[in-house]
């Protein structure tokens, strides 16, 4: 009897590992091909840039396919390789990524349904290709707004991170899309760094990012075309960036914008603190209307600091504003007013460009135009 019973104990231990091996978080791929009959289509993964197979499968007449995989610790990019063709994608969780292509241009007329990183790297492939396939990758290289609009949605991907690494890893044609040595792509390298050492520190992609920028911070130390305050940015963290301080506030919906973020994604940015409830209020925030309207355009943007004692005036202030409006409250707001050497009754404004440097203090608003297209 007790070997009975020890014998079914066993028998179920053995079917409850089973059941869970069973239900080990998987993530899928799957899709149809038309016209891929007989081919065979490869599943890639990437080691730092080295990819290797790790799933083959024979497409059938119909060319649908059907690929699942254990999730890893972190997220990441995989490829599909039919002849040579490639078609990238991320996988962010226990998702199911859907595919529906053509096998004559594989990587050219295809559709992928899944998580938002899916279709954000999707949209970020066409645009990309669009320029090769017209001849145009000179172009694409020297287009640092596509490339910014690139790095918004790698910022807003901070959770995830495989968004800003593809963009670190892409190679169109034989150059790199972000190249180390340009000073503006540069900066965009080290802003998707800094991102990953705050959000994701132990993804062990966030290592190889942060030795790669090491790498090339070495190269550019020693260049002689460098600025000396973006030669001597030896960390990577955020709060020690060329700014006095990162300001890292909500506006009046609850969203957190960090300065040092903002500043750092190519465009030259005014860095304005007011008291919208001080006389002179409206007739500064014109000026900055003028200029905002002039520059929005060429890549412009305005950060305002509240530093109004009641939020209910800073509510009101900042009503139909067309840029970010933070209210100065929580642990850091007398420092942030001690590091830029703010008073709170007089209205003060800094220029920070493109680099992210904070480079000109405007005392008088009514000669920011003419300071801005320094920087501009």
């Amino acid at each position: 009897m007790k070997k009975a019973l020890l014998s079914i104990v066993a028998t179920i231990m053995l079917l409850g590992l089973w059941s869970c091996g069973e239900k080990e978080p998987k993530w899928t791929v799957k899709g149809t091909i038309n016209g891929g009959a007989d081919k065979v289509l490869l599943l890639e993964a990437s080691a730092n840039g080295r990819w290797y197979p790790v799933d083959t499968f024979n497409l059938i007449d119909e060319g649908g396919f059907y690929m699942q995989h254990p999730l890893k610790s972190h997220p990441d990019i995989y490829r599909l390789n039919l002849e040579g063709k490639m078609i990238y994608f991320p996988y962010i969780a226990d998702e199911t990524i859907v595919v529906k292509a053509d096998a004559s241009h594989f990587d050219r007329d295809y559709k992928l349904v899944g998580s938002p990183q899916v279709e954000i790297i999707m949209y970020i492939d066409s645009v990309i290709n669009s320029y090769v396939d017209s001849a145009r990758v000179e172009e694409l290289l020297a287009n640092h707004d596509l490339k910014k609009e690139f790095l918004r949605m790698a910022i807003e991907d901070s959770a995830t991170m495989v968004v800003g690494n593809y963009l670190i890893a892409r190679i169109v044609g034989d150059s790199l899309l972000l190249n180390p040595k340009n000073r503006q792509d540069f900066s965009k390298i080290r802003s998707i760094t800094n991102i990953a050492m705050q959000y994701r520190p132990e993804d062990p992609r966030t290592k190889f990012l942060e030795a790669y920028f090491h790498e090339i911070n070495a190269t550019y130390r020693k260049s002689k075309t460098l600025s000396a305050a973006v030669a001597h940015t030896d960390t990577l963290y955020l709060s020690e960036s060329s700014l006095p301080q990162d300001i890292n506030l909500y506006d009046v919906d609850g969203k957190a914008h960090s300065l040092a973020q903002i500043s750092s994604v190519g465009d030259v940015t005014i860095l304005s603190f007011v008291s919208y409830g001080e006389a002179i209020a409206p007739a500064y925030n014109l000026e900055l209307r003028k200029v905002y309207d002039q520059y929005k355009d060429r890549g412009l943007q305005i950060y305002q600091v509240s530093t109004d004692a009641h939020q209910s005036t800073w509510k009101i202030g900042s009503q139909n504003l067309p840029w970010i409006s933070v209210h100065n409250s929580g642990s850091n707001a007398s420092i942030n007013l001690l590091k830029y050497n703010v008073n709170t009754n007089t209205p003060t404004t800094f220029i920070i460009n493109r680099a992210g440097e904070l480079v000109e203090r405007v005392d008088d608003a009514s000669k920011l135009a003419s300071a801005l297209k320094k920087y501009i």
